[in-house]
C-alpha cells in the first residue's frame, strides 16, 4: 500500500475531556455517496482522537496543501520545529476546522464499522468550503510526505468522457 499515492488530510474534533481542538493526520479517506453527502474516515481504535470522535458525533477533514508538512508532521505525532506557529482552528458547527488547508469538510456521524484494528466512522457533510483550491496538495506515497506535479496536457478529451462507461466497466 506504500506505493498507492494518496492525499492528506487532518481529522479534527472536539474533544470533551478538555474542550480543546484534537486532530490526527490521515490519508484514509474518501467520498462514499453523493447523495446524501457521506464521507468516510478510518481511525485506529487505539488513537487519541478515536474516542473523542465517537463522543463529538461530528468531525471535520481538512485537504492539506503542499505547504503544510508541518501541520501534517504536528498532527500524526512526528517532531516538528519550535518556531512552527500553533495551529489555528475555525469552529463551523461546533466542529473544530484545521486553517489554512486547500478545502475542508464538516460531517455527522451518521454510521461507524469496525474493520481489524480500526473504526470507519461514516459522516453526513453538513458544511464544506475551499481556502485555497488552486494551490497544490500535500500527499503522501511510499510511507513519506510528497508533492503532485503536473502531467504534460494530453489530447482533448471529449465533453463527456465518463458517459457509457458503466455500461462497459460495470
Amino acid at each position: 500500500m506504500a506505493l498507492l499515492a494518496s492525499g492528506v488530510t487532518v481529522i479534527s474534533v472536539p474533544d470533551h475531556t478538555t474542550g480543546l481542538p484534537r486532530g490526527m493526520t490521515a490519508n484514509a479517506v474518501m467520498s462514499v455517496s453523493l447523495t446524501p453527502p457521506l464521507i468516510l474516515v478510518s481511525v485506529r481504535r487505539e488513537a487519541h482522537l478515536h474516542a473523542a470522535l465517537q463522543h463529538a458525533g461530528a468531525y471535520s477533514v481538512t485537504v492539506l496543501g503542499e505547504g503544510q508538512e508541518t501541520q501534517a508532521r504536528r498532527f500524526a505525532g512526528l517532531p516538528v520545529a519550535r518556531h512552527e506557529p500553533a495551529p489555528v482552528f475555525r469552529y463551523h458547527g461546533g466542529v473544530p476546522v484545521l486553517g489554512g488547508g486547500l478545502a475542508w469538510l464538516v460531517a455527522a456521524l451518521t454510521a461507524s464499522h469496525g474493520a481489524g484494528d480500526h473504526t470507519l466512522f461514516v459522516g453526513e457533510v453538513t458544511g464544506y468550503g475551499t481556502e485555497r483550491p488552486h494551490d497544490p496538495p500535500l500527499a503522501f506515497h511510499r510511507s513519506g510526505f510528497a508533492r503532485l506535479l503536473p502531467m504534460a496536457p494530453g489530447p482533448a478529451l471529449p465533453p463527456h468522457p465518463w458517459e457509457g462507461v458503466a455500461d462497459v466497466w460495470g
